[in-house]
């Protein structure tokens, strides 16, 4: 019995030594977000953030992508958490059912995106029949198309080419293209060569954004995270708001030269901005989404019945708070 009793005892304080020093271990850090971007104005803050710290140690990694497709590839992978991308690009990866959030409303385009052309063509109708180029999976696409449908036309009456955005204005040198939809550093290369615009997104006005969409399993892991890197975007943009125009701007993806001459006709949506579109139950968001996807549905990009991705605006109403309590 004595014996049986000593056991008893060993078994017990066995068990608590584990308990204690498994409550009194460190706890493993939550992994970093890693957030993936290509080379665009209302993306480049995240990068911004890196290089000035603004983020908390080892909480974010960002990664440039060379183009959106890339980056909604490495979503669809998972070997990403979160992604800068145009709202039309997240609605494709939520159609094919992969689970996102909209978390912040980046940018809108309104006059970045345009149709450059020849200068004898002096409207979008005179392009019947035509060589024209746009990146058919991404928003130039979405301008053409929507382009073509105000002035009554389709795709059948041009002869589209779905081009890299960054070898147009070689082609459009080489005169093997009449029209380009084209966007950012590029454009102006193109526009040097004599091209004039016929079309651009500030006559979509509001149906073009880039938002910033994060995976749901990792948001339901690590929502903290997710708060660090929003806390990061706006002391970041806090920042370059308080700079004079003779300051250098912060080192980001992009050189100076390019993101100010792709900033024109870009809006960069500011905190403030992101809480007003998160009211009344989210629905100027809603209202835009619902918009491109059913110009989605009538140009042939989305089938009826997708589902979007989630509208989560309580992300940034803590990061607020929090920058608040600093």
């Amino acid at each position: 019995m004595i014996k049986l009793m000593k056991f008893y005892l060993q078994v017990m304080i066995s068990v608590l030594c584990v308990f204690t020093i498994n409550s009194c271990a460190p706890k493993h850090p939550d992994p970093p977000i890693t957030v993936a971007a290509n080379l665009w104005p209302g993306y480049d803050t995240f990068f911004m953030a890196e290089t000035l710290n603004m983020y908390p140690e080892n909480s974010v990694h960002m990664v440039e992508t060379p183009r959106s497709l890339a980056l909604a590839q490495a979503i669809r992978g998972a070997s990403i958490d979160a992604a800068a991308m145009s709202l039309s690009r997240a609605i494709e990866i939520s159609e094919k059912e992969v689970d996102v959030s909209i978390v912040l409303v980046l940018d809108s385009s309104e006059g970045a995106d345009a149709i450059l052309a020849k200068p004898e063509y002096k409207s979008i109708k005179d392009l019947k029949g035509k060589r024209v180029a746009a990146e058919m999976d991404s928003i130039t696409g979405y301008m053409f198309l929507r382009a073509l449908e105000i002035n009554g036309m389709s795709l059948d009456d041009v002869i589209m080419n779905s081009i890299d955005n960054r070898i147009m204005a070689e082609l459009y040198e080489a005169e093997e293209l009449d029209a380009v939809g084209i966007y950012g550093y590029d454009r102006a290369k193109v526009a040097e060569l004599g091209a004039v615009k016929l079309f651009d997104s500030s006559e979509i006005s509001g149906e073009i954004i880039d938002v910033l969409v994060v995976r749901n399993k990792y948001i339901e892991q690590y929502p903290n995270r997710v708060v660090d890197l929003i806390v990061g975007w706006i002391k970041t943009l806090n920042y370059i708001n308080s700079l004079k125009s003779s300051d250098d701007l912060p080192i980001g993806a992009m050189n100076r030269e390019d993101y100010v001459a792709a900033k024109n006709g870009v809006k960069i949506w500011s905190p403030t901005d992101n809480i007003n579109a998160f009211e009344n139950n989210h629905s100027s968001i809603q209202s835009i989404i619902d918009i491109n996807i059913q110009h989605g549905i009538d140009l042939g990009f989305v089938r009826e019945g997708v589902k979007p991705p989630s509208i989560r605006g309580d992300f940034l109403t803590t990061a607020l708070k929090r920058l608040g309590s600093d």
